[in-house]
């Protein structure tokens, strides 16, 4: 499926696990409780998506743009260096023990995140709401934090 156009695409229940997606178009696709257990997603389009009650652990989202996308999901383990979550919706979701470095999350609603454990060294969080976001373990090392809401309680280590 390298290179696929599934733009608008409605894919309820999907099961993609181990697909490889490098390059595909999944812009404004709507994705309601999709299975995407370790696919390989590198520079994929999720601008405008809605990935809802989704599992997408362990997979490989490096450079992959999810702009304006509105997700709520489980991206335990997964891997999202250069990826681009500019103005996303990703309220309750799950990145645990996620790679994130260098992950662009501008303006994004981080509400509720949890971030248990994950790498966010060098991301660019500016004005990025993280209320409630758990940051248990997580790394920020150099993470652009201009205008970020933290979470209440919150103090750099």
């Amino acid at each position: 499926m390298r290179g696929a156009n599934l733009s608008g695409a409605y894919l309820r229940q999907a099961d993609l696990e181990g697909a490889l997606l490098r390059y595909a178009n999944f812009s404004n696709a709507i994705m309601p409780e999709v299975f995407m257990k370790d696919v390989q997603a590198a520079n994929t389009n999720f601008t405008g998506a809605e990935i809802t009650l989704a599992f997408l652990t362990s997979a490989n989202f490096a450079g992959a743009n999810f702009t304006g996308a509105v997700i709520t999901a489980n991206f335990t383990d997964s891997f999202f260096v250069d990826a681009t979550f500019i103005d996303a919706n990703l309220v309750g979701s799950y990145f645990t023990n996620a790679d994130l470095r260098r992950a662009y999350f501008l303006r994004a609603k981080l509400t509720g995140v949890d971030f248990t454990g994950a790498d966010l060294t060098d991301a660019d969080l500016t004005d990025a709401d993280l209320t409630d976001a758990i940051l248990t373990r997580t790394i920020l090392t150099n993470a652009i934090l201009k205008g970020t809401k933290m979470p209440s309680g919150w103090s750099a280590p």
